[in-house]
């Protein structure tokens, strides 16, 4: 018997949570558990921890750039310049929700028949067809599967 690998991710809310919980239970991997759920200035605050943490295990951290930059990857230094091997800081770009409106399919489906829409019609496949930050995080949490 495989044994699953089981990831800790931090996002800001808990609809993150279940965005980034679909991507990582579809990649064959296991949700151990949820940090963060308070915010970008929680995460934001909590992220050396997190990183300290990643030493022993596989993290994944996942938070929005909003407006407070322009360029995800300038974030990604500024707060982590040097990650630890088990950490995956990944930037939604803008939002996380952009990730979710980039499956123009699955959202008119939801909007035709009433569905958990990130649990069911969702797919995070077709929205990473038009979401650059959503194919980069995907690759990094591919590395782990």
């Amino acid at each position: 018997m495989t044994k699953v690998l089981a990831i800790t991710i931090a996002v800001e809310g808990m609809s993150d949570a279940s965005v980034v919980g679909r991507i990582v239970s579809d990649h064959g991997l296991q949700v151990h558990a949820i940090h963060g759920l308070r915010g970008v200035n929680h995460l934001n605050a909590k992220l050396e921890a997190f990183n300290r943490a990643a030493q022993f295990g596989p993290w994944l951290v996942v938070r929005d750039l909003d407006h407070q930059a322009d360029c995800a990857a300038r974030v990604v230094g500024a707060r982590l310049p040097n990650p630890s091997a088990g950490m995956r800081f990944r930037i939604a770009h803008r939002a996380i929700e952009a990730w979710l409106l980039a499956d123009v399919e699955g959202i008119g489906t939801f909007f035709k028949v009433a569905s958990a829409f990130a649990g069911s019609e969702w797919s995070w496949k077709r929205a990473a067809l038009r979401s650059d930050s959503l194919r980069r995080c995907i690759k990094r949490i591919a590395e782990w599967s």
